[in-house]
């Protein structure tokens, strides 16, 4: 679907020539052990390694979640065990530790959409039930809680990059727990991958060109694989470089091996992340004072501290449903979590993560929207309110 407005970062000449960036910038960078992995679920599964979980070992995670954070616990033969998570996304730790038995292992904690949750209190109940906690931080770029950056309070944390940057693969492992350790054994990651992610590449940068000879360049780069039957001398990098789908909310062993890309790494490398953290938290005050003059919007998080970067923009749309595929129909891409609830999940024994699935949504605010794709976000929300869908 086309849309008005970026629905993801966009990558740009710019990002790809050389520069000299200050990596600290990156939230995992403090003198502790760090992993970069293809994705943020094979970061998940190395934690458990590292926290030495054994099959049958329980993992308590929030019934509030993405299916791609529960997959590689079950994949690695962990149990999962849900615990409540209240409308405002804080959790409920009643229902937390009364949950906790001789078989729980470890606590998943999220920092929901790069807002700081309640991670020293985590920290203290995993602490007194001689716990690990594993951080979610898969939507942090930068934000801490007194002094104390968000990603160090974990036992490991995880991070996936992208989600925040314009880059086909990137999570990581942090240990934080100096007792933790784990020895990966990396594989190669193999030709045709690599060309599989040099594509993409490609495909962003005609994606951000507004030229008529680009968008004529995008669709041959769009175009389906027919090479693809001509490859079958590649053997298992040719079924790896097809079969790979990042959109996709199954954890595929086989991959867990990978590195992140040589491509995506430097890309981190050469981008302007202090710019890119200060233009999301632009977008997110300017979409704090424009629905201000909503009643019916009420944004989940109505104050932007001092350090936090946003992922998104997350609101309550009150006495509409479906506000989401309206906005969506006029240009907007907005989105829930409704299509990513674990199977696993009993959702009728969580009401509250029953409503954030169907009624939280999501804005886009990420550093590729200007102040212009704001302005055309709000007025398309009034025309909605003016004379409906």
């Amino acid at each position: 679907m086309q849309f008005l407005i970026p629905k993801e970062p966009r990558l740009h000449w710019a990002m790809i020539y050389p520069k000299r960036r200050d990596w600290a910038v990156f939230p995992s960078f403090f003198g502790k052990p760090t992993y970069f992995f293809f994705w943020a679920r094979n970061a998940i599964y190395h934690g458990l390694s590292a926290m030495e979980v054994s099959p049958g070992d329980t993992i308590l995670v929030p019934s509030f979640h993405c299916a791609m954070a529960i997959e590689p616990i079950l994949r690695y033969g962990a149990n999962v065990k849900f615990y409540n998570i209240h409308r405002d996304c804080s959790p409920d730790f009643e229902d937390l530790c009364r949950k906790i038995d001789k078989k729980t292992r470890a606590v998943l904690a999220i920092h929901y959409f790069g807002f700081p949750c309640p991670i020293k209190t985590f920290k203290k109940v995993c602490e007194e039930h001689a716990l690990y906690l594993i951080e979610d931080c898969a939507h942090v770029l930068s934000g801490g809680i007194e002094g104390d950056p968000l990603g160090t309070f974990g036992d490991i944390s995880i991070f996936s990059w992208r989600k925040l940057l314009p880059i086909y693969d990137g999570g990581h492992l942090v240990i934080n727990n100096p007792k933790l350790h784990i020895d990966v054994p990396w594989e190669r990651s193999g030709l045709l991958l690599n060309l599989k992610v040099a594509k993409n590449l490609v495909e962003k940068l005609l994606d951000s060109s507004s030229t008529r000879s680009s968008k004529t360049l995008l669709q041959y780069c769009r175009f389906p694989n027919v090479l693809k039957k001509d490859c079958f001398f590649l053997g298992k990098d040719s079924s790896r470089a097809f079969t790979i789908n990042n959109s996709s909310l199954d954890f595929d062993p086989s991959f867990v091996n990978l590195r992140i890309s040589v491509i995506s790494k430097y890309l981190m490398a050469n981008m302007n992340i202090s710019a890119i953290i200060e233009k999301r938290r632009q977008n997110y005050v300017l979409l704090l004072k424009a629905v201000d003059s909503f009643p019916e919007i009420t944004p989940f998080f109505p104050h932007l501290s001092s350090d936090t970067c946003p992922w998104i923009f997350p609101l309550i749309m009150q006495g509409q449903k479906g506000f989401h595929t309206i906005l969506r129909s006029k240009g907007i891409p907005a989105v829930t979590w409704d299509g990513v609830i674990h199977p696993n999940l009993p959702l009728e024994e969580y009401p509250e993560a029953a409503f954030l699935y169907q009624n939280l949504i999501f804005l886009p605010v990420h550093q590729s929207i200007g102040e212009r794709e704001i302005g055309t976000l709000i007025e398309i929300i009034k025309t909605v309110f003016l004379h409906g869908d």
